[in-house]
């Protein structure tokens, strides 16, 4: 058996008009995308633009704050004036945004004033403040914060304009003031103390001042005691530099609605907090408390820019495609958890105040009431939107606590009511 081998032709030159089956032969540069001088224009130009955007956000300080009652806003709602007046008087103002800040400032010899808290305070924070040594001044403070500081002594309420004249008591600041413009809503119900500028109806009263475990607590019905806009009128001046200026340190708490420090409560057997103590949930470091001002401005557009490059080079996909869920969880399920969670733990007064603060806060905004309004202001626009009492009003949004559920659920009623008068006004 044998094997037939057929060679293969040589290799040799085509003629040039045979139709070979070899691969052809390609000649030059493979083509590519073209360079192009506009393109390199206006990345340069856009590169430029932010780079001018970001030299002038670093290097350009805030004239001043928005936040309400800040030392450092300029505007009707701020404290810039009170704050510079004790500022030439020789007392250091440090403002604060936190309780924690507040606990590790306040001391012995020293004032503490807190302002309005846009919510209120958590049980653990309230003990902090009051695990402070230092003399307090309270501004329009809650039926929790009140009762704390002043051991049940003094108790709040709405009851109107202070009469004009005197202040009727004993105490220096009253004294000094003579008259002011304030509204009045407190009374000392316990012990002794000093209660000045009593209500034109006779109860209550503007500024009331009581020892408390050997320091003073004066408490101010009206926090616009403070403001740029009514701090010159009458003898509201005197009142707050008195009252504010009584020690060369002031610490000044402006609560940050998002505060989340120290809900634990202050450390055990200690008024000085140094941060490592058990029993104090201390703020976490953030990159906003080491970089230099205007860096968050610099973060943001250098995200835009690349959120900007991520558009501009990304793939252009379709509309997007909805896919049923297996589980839809419905807002009011979280409504309802939150709302077990409450009944569990029998926090009434969580509940009771979360209903208060949101009612208040979408009547204001019905009626167009500034962000800044004080209760008082609240309370006298939702009254006459309603046609109700002041008195009734204020209790709805502004009294105790229910100290039941069933006074939790009529109050609940009670707000839905009032809201749904307002609406219809």
């Amino acid at each position: 058996m044998s094997t037939t081998h057929t060679a293969a032709p040589p290799a040799g030159p085509r003629p040039h008009g045979g139709s070979g089956t070899g691969a052809p032969v390609v000649v030059g540069r493979p083509a590519g995308r073209r360079f192009s001088w506009k393109t390199v224009g206006w990345i340069a130009l856009v590169v430029g633009a932010i780079g001018l955007f970001v030299f002038v956000l670093a290097f350009t300080r805030p004239v001043g704050s928005d936040i309400p009652y800040s030392t450092g806003n300029p505007d009707d709602d701020g404290g810039r004036a009170v704050a510079e007046v004790l500022g030439e008087h020789g007392v250091t103002v440090d403002e604060v945004r936190t309780v924690r800040e507040a606990f590790d400032g306040a001391s012995a010899g020293r004032t503490l004033v807190v302002t309005p808290h846009p919510a209120y305070f958590e049980p653990g924070q309230i003990e902090a403040l009051v695990a402070t040594e230092s003399d307090v001044v309270l501004l329009a403070p809650d039926y929790e914060l009140l009762e704390a500081f002043t051991d049940g002594r003094v108790e709040a309420w709405y009851a109107g304009p202070a009469a004009m004249g005197g202040p009727q008591c004993a105490a220096p600041a009253a004294r000094a003031a003579q008259e002011v413009r304030l509204d009045a809503g407190l009374a000392v119900v316990r012990g002794n103390g000093d209660s000045c500028w009593p209500a034109a109806g006779g109860d209550g009263f503007a500024y009331v001042r009581v020892q408390v475990d050997g320091r003073w607590v004066h408490v101010i019905h009206d926090p616009s005691l403070i403001r740029n806009d009514s701090v010159l009128e009458r003898g509201n001046a005197a009142l707050a530099l008195w009252t504010l200026g009584a020690h060369d340190e002031l610490t000044w708490l402006v609560p940050d609605l998002f505060d989340a420090t120290m809900f634990e409560g202050p450390p055990d057997g200690s008024g000085e907090g140094n941060g490592d103590d058990d029993g104090v949930r201390a703020p976490e470091a953030s990159a906003g408390s080491v970089l230099p001002r205007g860096a968050g401005a610099v973060v943001w557009v250098l995200l835009l820019t690349g959120l900007m490059l991520a558009i501009w080079r990304a793939r252009r996909l379709g509309p997007l495609v909805t896919e049923p869920l297996p589980v839809l969880v419905r807002s009011a399920e979280t409504m309802r958890g939150r709302a077990r969670l409450y009944r569990a733990v029998r926090a009434r007064g969580h509940a009771a105040a979360g209903l208060r603060a949101s009612a208040a806060h979408r009547m204001a905004q019905r009626l167009g009431l500034a962000r800044s309004a004080d209760a008082t202001t609240v309370t006298d626009a939702v009254a006459a939107a309603t046609h109700r009492s002041t008195e009734e009003v204020a209790q709805l949004l502004y009294g105790p606590p229910p100290t039941d559920d069933g006074r939790l659920t009529e109050l609940a009623r009670s707000l839905d009511n009032l809201e749904s008068e307002v609406h219809r006004s």
